[in-house]
C-alpha cells in the first residue's frame, strides 16, 4: 500500500500550539515572535503563523511594537490584579450556579479534586489547581459564562507559571502554599455537595482573595525580557 503522508498542521493547530507555549511560559514574556521563524519551526507557510499571531494579539497575549514587530506581552502588576478581579467575579458566579444545579454524578467526579498530587512538582500542582477551577466552571450550566471563565483561568496560568520559572521579581510558590490551596478546594467541594450555594461562593471568593494576597506580598517588579534594539 502507498505510504500516507502525515497531515499538515492546520491553522487552528498552529494557533493552539503557540498559545499553549505562551500560556505555559515555554515562550517567556517579552520574547520576540517572528512569523517566518515560527513557520520554519512548524514546517508550514508563514500564513498560518501570522494568523495565529493576529489571534493572540486580539486576546491580549501578543503585542505589536512600532517598527519592531510582535512580542509576547509582558505580565504587569495591573494585568495580575485585573485577572484576580475577573476570577473573583466569574468563578463566584460559576460555583454558585454549579452548587445549585450540578448533577449528582458531576459532584462525585468533583470529589476526585479533593486531594492534589501526593508527591508532585509545582507544575503538577498548578495543573491540578487549574483543572479543578475549570471543572467547577464547567458545571455552571451557562456556556458563555463557562467560555469566558475558562479563558481567564488559562490566562491566569501564564502568571502562575511565570511566577515559578520566569519572574525574577516574584518568589516561587511553595508546596506548603499549594497544599493549603488543596485544603481550600476540599472546603468548596464540601459546600457544593450539600448544595450550599452561598457558602460555596463565599469560599471561592476567599480562596482567590488569599491567592491575590500571597501574590501581592511576594511581588517586587514585573517581568522583563531583553528586547531587540
Amino acid at each position: 500500500m502507498p505510504r500516507v503522508a502525515p497531515r499538515k498542521l492546520l491553522r487552528d493547530d498552529i494557533y493552539a500550539r503557540i498559545k499553549e507555549e505562551v500560556l505555559s511560559c515555554k515562550i517567556p514574556p517579552g520574547t520576540e515572535m517572528r512569523g517566518q521563524a515560527l513557520a520554519d519551526r512548524f514546517g508550514v507557510s508563514v500564513s498560518p503563523t501570522r494568523d495565529a499571531l493576529h489571534r493572540l494579539q486580539t486576546e491580549g497575549l501578543i503585542e505589536v511594537l512600532p517598527n519592531k514587530g510582535y512580542y509576547v506581552r509582558e505580565i504587569s502588576l495591573e494585568d495580575a490584579l485585573e485577572l484576580y478581579e475577573m476570577r473573583i467575579i466569574l468563578e463566584s458566579a460559576c460555583v454558585e450556579r454549579a452548587a445549585r444545579a450540578a448533577l449528582g454524578a458531576h459532584l462525585v467526579t468533583l470529589a476526585s479534586y479533593d486531594r492534589g498530587p501526593t508527591a508532585g512538582s509545582r507544575r503538577e500542582w498548578i495543573k491540578h489547581n487549574r483543572n479543578f477551577h475549570v471543572f467547577v466552571a464547567s458545571l455552571c450550566g451557562n456556556n458563555r459564562l463557562l467560555s469566558t471563565t475558562r479563558e481567564v483561568i488559562l490566562a491566569f496560568d501564564r502568571l502562575t507559571f511565570a511566577s515559578i520559572s520566569q519572574l525574577h521579581g516574584v518568589r516561587s510558590i511553595g508546596l506548603t502554599a499549594l497544599q493549603g490551596m488543596d485544603r481550600e478546594h476540599g472546603e468548596i467541594i464540601a459546600a457544593m455537595k450539600v448544595r450550599d450555594a452561598d457558602l460555596a461562593a463565599r469560599l471561592m471568593r476567599a480562596h482567590i482573595e488569599r491567592s491575590r494576597t500571597r501574590f501581592l506580598e511576594s511581588y517586587n517588579s514585573p517581568p522583563r525580557a531583553k528586547r531587540a534594539t
